[in-house]
């Protein structure tokens, strides 16, 4: 991934790094947008989702996830108060909306206004049954 394409997100890359360098046989970093990537259908734990807040965005993030029996999705930018009148963004309300996730825990982050929120794949939980 060519970085100056990808200026906004130097944190994301730098954060990226350290975690490869720390499990280097069970990380693996793709700088994409959900609706043009191509992933091998691999096993993979869990999902970081930090992109499009919009709804088409995330419901796409959702859905490549969910298809791929991802058990586990983390989402960055998750407001509590968002909401169809707010429209502070998209992220809560799509996975409101979404019946294949369920919100396990909501991790407060003091120093920024932002929340991060871990869902389950409720179809990944099916097929584990």
């Amino acid at each position: 991934v060519s970085q100056s394409r990808y200026r906004w997100h130097n944190d994301t890359i730098k954060a990226s790094i350290a975690v490869q360098e720390r499990y280097p046989e069970r990380f693996e970093f793709i700088l994409s947008d959900s609706r043009k990537v191509d992933l091998p259908n691999n096993k993979y734990d869990l999902v970081f989702i930090d992109g499009d807040h919009g709804k088409d965005g995330v419901l796409s993030d959702i859905n490549l996830a969910v298809n791929l029996n991802i058990p586990y999705l983390v989402f960055d930018d998750w407001h509590i108060d968002d909401n169809y009148s707010s429209q502070i963004n998209g992220v809560k309300i799509t996975c409101d909306q979404h019946t294949d996730i369920s919100l396990i825990k909501v991790y407060d982050i003091p120093s920024i206004p932002s929340k991060v929120a871990l869902y389950k794949n409720e179809l990944y939980s099916k097929k584990e049954s």
